[in-house]
């Protein structure tokens, strides 16, 4: 082999390190802007939801006709299931 084989050969390796830098790259962007999405979609559903949902005597008999609890409730619930299911779920 010549030396410009090797330069060939060295400028091949080079490229093909830096495509792999730049997948992992942009993989890394990829699940940070997911994670994002997913966080502002909770955020909004949480500051939908009545105050006190989590606590033992809520019930959804006791809401107004006028509140959408139930519309985002179900908003809650596709989140999760849509999460589950563009990544690993932990469930």
């Amino acid at each position: 082999m010549e030396i410009r084989d090797y330069i060939a050969l060295g400028a091949l390796l080079a490229t093909f390190i830096v495509f792999i830098f730049q997948v992992h790259d942009n993989a890394k962007q990829v699940r940070l802007k997911n994670f994002t999405t997913y966080t502002k979609r909770y955020q909004d559903i949480f500051l939908n939801l009545p105050i006190d949902i989590d606590s033992d005597d809520f019930g959804l008999k006791k809401l107004t006709e006028n509140e959408n609890t139930l519309r985002w409730l179900r908003a809650y619930f596709d989140l999760c299931s849509e999460e589950c299911n563009s990544s690993p779920c932990l469930i």
